[in-house]
């Protein structure tokens, strides 16, 4: 029986490219190399900073009054989905026609736990128990005790909050919203207040 050139040129390509099937596994090869690569290029140290007006600056700008809040943190992913680390904080109000001044120093150390990620937002859960040096200085008008009055104090404290992260986790930066919620007055009275966070990660 005669083939036509045609017929033998369609099954020389058919079988060429059945030969190469057994290819397909040393053709993973790469993918999983790349896979690896991808999972090398996971940055599990983590600086984070944060440094803005009080949530109601606003209201404090009004009012005379101007508030900062900072915030700096290192964190290490000890687990893919455990994030701990320490972290320093504070808050700096101060007024422009008096002297009165009320600042905060924290140190702590906080534990994250992410519950669930889709894409790159991750929702996790994070605690940090820490201790607070409080200063405060301002000239009272009161009758029984005027004048100038200064004073501090150390206090324990701990918040709990969930966070929306946003970012992947082999990229260079990332960004972190949280609302936190303590037993204590976090700040100016507040026992909850949102929080920020923006990431270099490494």
């Amino acid at each position: 029986m005669m083939i036509s050139k045609q017929t033998g040129l369609l099954l020389f390509l058919l079988l060429f490219f059945w030969g190469l099937q057994p290819g397909k596994i040393s053709a993973k090869e790469p993918d999983s190399l790349s896979a690896s690569t991808e999972t090398s290029k996971v940055r599990n140290h983590r600086v984070g900073f944060q440094l803005n007006p009080h949530p109601d600056g606003v209201i404090d700008w009004i009012n005379g009054y101007y508030s900062t809040v900072w915030a700096l943190r290192y964190g290490y992913q000890i687990q893919p989905k455990i994030l701990i680390g320490p972290e320093i904080s504070g808050v700096d109000f101060r007024t422009n026609f008096s002297d009165n001044r009320v600042s905060t120093f924290n140190s702590g150390i906080f534990v994250r736990y992410e519950v669930y990620r889709f894409r790159k937002f991750g929702f996790a859960v994070e605690i940090s128990p820490y201790l607070e040096y409080y200063k405060f200085s301002h000239t009272s008008l009161s009758v029984t005790n005027p004048g100038y009055q200064e004073g501090d104090d150390y206090r324990f404290k701990y918040f709990v909050a969930p966070v929306i992260h946003y970012g992947n986790p082999n990229a260079f930066f990332s960004f972190d919203f949280m609302w936190k919620f303590s037993h204590l007055d976090i700040s100016k009275g507040y026992k909850s207040i949102p929080s920020i966070r923006f990431n270099f990660n490494f």
